[in-house]
């Protein structure tokens, strides 16, 4: 009854118990409004597949992933991003599934990317600044390297908080972003042009991070 996560149990697809959670998660007014209706009916039609595949595969007592990322469709319409953690309950046909809301975590997980940035962003800021207080030409340099690998780990973060992503990076959207900002630094735009290609490809954000930091050295040194 005091879980945060909506938890649902059901015989065939039918609901026959729901906590206050799911209520809330559901959109409905009460747990009496959810009795013998089907599940199905609040996965959103992106999940439909996929949760009838997990359904049939236990009523049939067939192992399935722990986990499993869908798309809740609540009465109203909208919809809420959850992870589903389902099994058979003991001695009977019934399912008990729990239903853990997203919207927080990719919040905190939007929020923390926007801190890092600007941590990162401040420390680019710092360094600088005491540029001004050297004429050493290989202490300059060092300065500008340093600069370059923040700003490539910083820009990671921002393309996270932009697009809304917990830890998938769109690199044809990375990669460009880091182009024009290493041309602009190096004062080349209208000398150099610089061709990539990479549709569809995604990473993960320590992935990025490591790419971006290979292709700077290579801007950067060609």
């Amino acid at each position: 009854e005091q879980s945060p996560d909506g938890i649902v149990v059901h015989e065939a697809g039918k609901i026959t118990l729901a906590n206050p959670a799911a209520v809330r998660l559901f959109g409905v007014n009460s747990a009496a409004e959810l009795r013998d209706r089907s599940i199905l009916e609040f996965i959103d039609e992106s999940s439909r597949d996929l949760a009838m595949k997990r359904l049939g595969k236990l009523m049939r007592k067939e192992d399935v992933p722990p986990m499993e990322e869908m798309r809740v469709r609540r009465k109203t319409g909208e919809t809420v991003d959850v992870e589903v953690y389902s099994r058979p309950r003991p001695g009977g046909g019934e399912i008990q599934a729990v239903f853990h809301d997203l919207t927080r975590t990719r919040m905190l997980l939007r929020e923390m990317h926007h801190r890092v940035r600007r941590s990162l962003n401040q420390v680019d800021g710092f360094l600088t600044l005491q540029e001004d207080f050297t004429d050493d030409q290989k202490v300059l340099h060092a300065f500008v390297t340093l600069r370059e690998r923040i700003h490539a780990m910083a820009l990671v973060h921002s393309i996270l908080y932009r697009t809304g992503k917990e830890s998938d990076v769109e690199m044809e959207l990375y990669l460009k972003d880091l182009m024009d900002a290493l041309v602009r630094a190096h004062g080349s735009s209208e000398k150099v042009a610089v061709d990539f290609s990479a549709p569809g490809v995604i990473l993960n954000e320590k992935q990025a991070t490591a790419c971006g930091l290979i292709v700077t050295e290579l801007v950067s040194n060609s």
